[in-house]
């Protein structure tokens, strides 16, 4: 019955995408990866965050729920609908990751999930994230990285223990987005006025977070 998952795949992703990566953020593996990459970023309570590229709202829902004040930008209509019907008190706005509406400085965190590897033009969108955080804030991005083959793939379902949608997901995921090299993000941290960022890797090194400080 694989088959009938990857269809069904398919057919979400060219006609209702914004069911499907609403269908995906609900996964627990595809959740708790993201919940535990924003842990991981040790901010203080009550952080004024920006999630650029907020899909259907899940991660900027879990935000809220740790006590910061979360504003979730999409450029999708669809994605932003659906996140505002998904968590109708939570503040989202559809918002071009290149020319963002805000001032300079305003947040103490910007995080992009599976964002900056699928955008055509990648310095330009981290300057951008960059510019509308604050001097000594974090900016943090979590990213399929490359490296990651076939072998590991059916590791990690064997250690997940997926199946039927949730494993034709992961291997949709895995195969589908563009990756991006360590080094790579390492030099567009860089290059963007950021400290060099240590990656953390998840699911088992399949997918890596990225965090730098605004000098």
């Amino acid at each position: 019955m694989d088959w009938y998952y990857q269809l069904q795949i398919k057919m979400l992703l060219a006609f209702r995408s914004s069911l499907l990566f609403d269908k995906i953020n609900h996964l627990p593996w595809y959740r708790e990866t993201l919940q535990q990459w924003s842990n991981d970023l040790q901010l203080d309570l009550g952080a004024n965050i920006l999630e650029a590229g907020c899909s259907t709202g899940l991660l900027s829902d879990y935000l809220s729920q740790q006590g910061f004040s979360v504003i979730g930008t999409d450029k999708s209509p669809a994605m932003i609908s659906k996140a505002q019907s998904n968590f109708p008190t939570l503040n989202f706005q559809e918002e071009n990751i290149f020319e963002l509406s805000f001032e300079n400085h305003r947040f103490d965190a910007v995080v992009a999930a599976s964002l900056l590897n699928i955008v055509p033009d990648k310095a330009k969108a981290l300057t951008e994230m960059v510019r509308v955080c604050k001097q000594g804030g974090k900016v943090s991005i979590f990213v399929p990285i490359q490296g990651f083959n076939p072998d590991d793939l059916k590791k990690l379902s064997r250690d997940l223990k997926v199946a039927q949608f949730s494993k034709a997901a992961l291997k949709a995921w895995y195969r589908l987005p563009p990756k991006m090299l360590i080094d790579d993000v390492v030099k567009l941290f860089e290059e963007a006025g950021l400290s060099k960022p240590t990656p953390i890797t998840y699911l088992n090194g399949m997918v890596a977070g990225f965090t730098g400080i605004k000098d």
